[in-house]
C-alpha cells in the first residue's frame, strides 16, 4: 500500500527543508554509534534511549509503538518535517495524552483525557543518511496499562504490511518476540468469532438481501486481514419505522452474548400501539468502546443522521458510546436491568421477598417522581 503508517498518524505540524539543510548538520556521531546498531552500550534494544539509529520515518514509530504497546500507553506524531527529497529530517513522538485538556471530573475520567504527559522521543536526520534518538523522556504522569492499551485507535492504525507479515510468520511457527506474539493476539483477538462458512453465508445474505430490495441497509467492519470483525445491518421496514417512532430507542446488547460468545446489539424502538419495533441490528467481536461507536455512528448514517431524543441502554461500556455518538440525547439505565441487578444483590435477605414485592410495587406504580419520594419516605417508618 502506498500509505505508510506515518502518514496514517496524525500529523500537527511539516516542514519543508532542503537537501544542503541535511548534509550540512552539524551534529557530530558518538564513537559508540557508528557501527548503526540500534542497540546502544547499556541497552536492551527494545526501549527507547539517546543513541539508537533509524533507517527511516516508518522504522522509529513502528519501533516505539511496540515499546509503548508492551508498556501501554498510546502513541502520537506532535511534529514532523521533511526533506525535499522525501527524507525525515525531524520526528517528534509522544504520548496520546500530551497536551493540555479540559479541566473537568467528566472530561478527566476518560481514559483518554489530556494530562500534559511528557513522555516524549526525538529523533533527527544526521548526515550519514539516519534518524538518530536524540531526547528521550519515559515519564508518564498518569496511569498505563499493558492490557487495555491494545484497544486504543493508535494500534489500530499498525501498517498492513507489517501486521500480514507477523500473521504469515505464526502460521509457520516461526518464533516471534514477545511483542510481536502481543500485537498478533491482538490482531486475532479483534475478529467476529464465525466460522468460515458463516462469515461467507452472512456476505451471500445480505448481498442477496440488498438485490431485493435497495433499501436494505449493511456495512461491514474489516481487520487488516480483510476478517470480518463488526457488522450492521437494517432492512427497509425498520428504516421506515425509525422516521415516525424515532424519538425513544433502547440499544440492548443482552442478547444471545452467553450462549454464543458474540455480542449481538439490538437497535428498538415503541410504536403508537405500546409494541416494540425493530430499528437495527449488530453482531460485535468484543464489547469494547470502540466498537460500540462504530456500531452507533453506522446506525446513524443508515437512519441518515437523525439522532433519537433519548436512549435507553444497560449499564456497561455501552454508555460511554452512547455519550460520545448521542451526545444531545437523554440517556436512561433500562430499569429491567436496574431491577434484575437489585434482585440479586438482596437475595440474601431473610425478607426478600417481602421487600422485593414493595420495592417493584413501589417503582412500577409511581408515575412521577414526587410519588416516588413519597411512598418511599413511608418504607423507612
Amino acid at each position: 500500500m502506498a500509505d505508510s503508517v506515518g502518514k496514517r498518524l496524525m500529523i500537527e505540524e511539516r516542514e519543508e527543508a532542503t537537501v544542503d539543510d541535511v548534509e550540512n548538520c552539524d551534529e557530530k556521531k558518538e564513537p559508540e554509534e557508528q557501527d548503526g546498531d540500534r542497540k546502544v552500550h547499556g541497552g536492551d534494544g527494545r526501549t527507547p534511549q539517546i543513541g539508537m539509529v533509524f533507517k527511516s520515518y516508518e522504522e522509529v514509530v513502528n519501533f516505539y509503538k511496540r515499546y509503548a504497546l508492551r508498556v501501554g500507553f498510546g502513541v502520537a506524531v506532535k511534529k514532523s518535517s521533511f526533506t525535499t527529497r522525501g527524507l525525515c529530517r525531524r520526528l517528534v513522538l509522544v504520548c496520546t495524552r500530551g497536551g493540555k485538556g479540559l479541566a473537568n471530573k467528566c472530561y478527566q475520567s476518560r481514559p483518554t483525557a489530556k494530562t500534559n504527559c511528557p513522555s516524549t522521543i526525538v529523533a533527527k536526520l544526521w548526515g550519514d543518511g539516519l534518524l538518530h534518538l536524540m531526547e528521550v523522556n519515559l515519564e508518564h504522569n498518569h496511569a498505563v496499562s499493558p492490557s487495555a492499551a491494545r484497544f486504543l485507535k493508535c494500534y489500530k492504525r499498525m501498517s498492513t504490511g507489517m501486521a500480514k507479515d507477523l500473521v504469515v510468520r505464526a502460521s509457520r511457527h516461526e518464533n516471534l518476540t514477545l511483542d510481536e506474539k502481543e500485537f498478533i493476539s491482538y490482531v486475532e483477538g479483534g475478529r467476529l468469532k464465525l466460522g468460515r462458512a458463516d462469515d461467507k453465508a452472512l456476505r451471500q445474505f445480505f448481498a442477496q438481501m440488498q438485490a431485493k430490495n435497495p433499501n436494505f441497509f449493511y456495512l461491514m467492519d474489516l481487520d487488516v486481514e480483510g476478517h470480518l470483525r463488526n457488522v450492521f445491518w437494517a432492512d427497509a421496514k425498520s428504516r421506515a419505522a425509525y422516521r415516525y417512532f424515532n424519538d425513544v430507542i433502547a440499544f440492548d446488547t443482552s442478547y444471545v452474548k452467553d450462549k454464543y460468545k458474540t455480542p449481538l446489539a439490538l437497535f428498538i424502538g415503541v410504536n403508537h400501539h405500546g409494541q416494540s419495533v425493530l430499528l437495527g441490528c449488530g453482531l460485535l467481536s468484543e464489547e469494547t468502546i470502540e466498537n460500540y461507536i462504530w456500531l452507533l455512528k453506522t446506525w446513524l448514517i443508515c437512519m441518515q443522521g437523525g439522532s433519537p431524543s433519548a436512549v435507553i441502554t444497560n449499564e456497561c461500556k455501552t454508555i460511554q458510546g452512547v455519550n460520545e455518538v448521542f451526545s444531545r440525547a437523554r440517556q436512561r439505565i433500562c430499569l429491567w436491568h436496574v431491577m434484575k441487578e437489585t434482585r440479586e444483590k438482596l437475595r440474601g435477605y431473610a425478607a426478600y421477598s417481602t421487600i422485593i414485592k414493595d420495592l417493584e410495587k413501589l417503582v412500577f406504580d409511581s408515575f412521577t417522581v414526587d410519588t416516588f419520594e413519597e411512598e418511599w419516605k413511608k418504607t423507612d417508618q
